[in-house]
């Protein structure tokens, strides 16, 4: 039966410490990666309590930084990217759920911006 359980991805001791920690939520709080300015990964759970409107991107990077708690006005930089995409005229083209490892404790989200939409960018 052991065998068909996934590995473990932290020891039990960081488990815990991890567990009595404020603010400890599941899934990839914090974690993600941009390979261009116009692709943006984040974890599936972030992204969906975003989108619920119990997260913002602003509190992406604050759990990891106490410098970014003392300025309320400093963004992370996840939503730079989104604002500077944003401000370019540029939209979501493509949001794909990417399944993490039976290892992982989160699937991931991959947003894709397109082209500049000459419908909502600034005149050139």
């Amino acid at each position: 039966m052991l065998q068909h359980f996934p590995n473990p991805t932290m020891t039990p001791v960081n488990g815990a410490h991890r567990a009595r920690e404020d603010g400890y939520g599941l899934g990839f709080h914090g974690g993600y990666s941009m390979s261009v300015s116009t692709v943006i990964r984040l974890g599936l759970r972030e992204f969906t309590e975003i989108f619920a409107g119990i997260r913002t991107l602003r509190d992406q990077e604050a759990k990891y930084r106490e410098a970014k708690l003392l300025d309320a006005e400093a963004t992370s930089h996840i939503e730079s990217t989104v604002l500077y995409n944003l401000r370019q005229g540029r939209l979501p083209e493509s949001i794909e759920i990417i399944k993490g490892g039976e290892d992982e404790n989160d699937d991931w989200v991959e947003i894709r911006f397109g082209k500049i939409d000459p419908a909502i960018s600034p005149l050139r």
